[in-house]
């Protein structure tokens, strides 16, 4: 839900936002590789016997659809660019999940 909500703010207002945080990047950017890699994460954590592709599918589904929504909001426009930082993140959750999980079996023996 927070992906589709950030993604349907209106340029102007998220202008106003990132310029009342100070932060020294920008936001947009960092919020589609976070959370993507959030939803990765916990669809392979819940899912476990998915195959990575359906899991990686969901993700960019989406982000795909949070970036088509976009056509109709003002000041914003759909993103390639945007759509390879959800890959980049759901990979990234993908891979810390199982690094997590093939440690934890390490550890257990």
């Amino acid at each position: 839900m927070a992906f589709l909500a950030g993604g349907l703010i209106p340029g102007a207002l998220r202008a106003a936002i990132e310029q009342r945080l100070h932060l020294p990047f920008a936001v947009p950017p960092v919020a589609h590789f976070l959370l993507s890699g959030v939803m990765a994460a916990g669809l392979r954590w819940c899912r476990p016997y998915w195959p990575l592709a359906v899991v990686l599918m969901v993700v960019l589904t989406i982000g795909g659809l949070a970036e088509v929504a976009q056509v109709w909001v003002p000041g914003r426009q759909p993103s390639w660019g945007d759509m390879g930082l959800d890959l980049a993140g759901a990979v990234a959750g993908v891979v810390v999940i199982v690094l997590t999980r093939r440690l934890g079996a390490l550890l257990a023996r």
